[in-house]
């Protein structure tokens, strides 16, 4: 009977060493999974930051354009407004000088008459 007790004994030891070092594997590998991900955080927030610079630059770079834009519509509003002005002035001195150029002509076409007539 003690033979078979002895040989009892040697096979409840412990675990065996692969599951020691399958631990330790398992948490190199999380480790270096942690720093990968740590990396790509900051690497994400960098472009996001350079983004958002880029996007604001864009932004105030457009803004200055419609400003521009606008100061431009505003100047041609203006010249549109004077060239409009000045050519009704002128399409009224154009019906004036008809007029008068009418009235010229009846005269001359009476006075010619009058002198055609004995």
């Amino acid at each position: 009977m003690s033979e078979f007790q002895d040989s009892a004994n040697v096979h409840t030891i412990g675990a065996p060493r692969w599951v020691g070092l399958a631990v330790a594997v398992l948490g190199g590998i999380s480790l270096i999974s942690l720093g990968v991900g740590w990396s790509a955080l900051n690497q994400a927030r960098n472009v996001e930051q350079s983004t958002q610079a880029t996007v604001k630059q864009t932004n105030e770079a457009l803004a200055q354009r419609l400003a521009k834009a606008d100061e431009i519509n505003q100047q041609l509003q203006s010249d549109v407004k004077v060239v409009t002005d000045k050519l009704n002035l002128t399409q009224g001195e154009l019906i004036t000088a008809r007029k008068q150029n009418h009235k010229a002509t009846t005269a001359v076409d009476l006075k010619v008459t009058n002198l055609t007539t004995p």
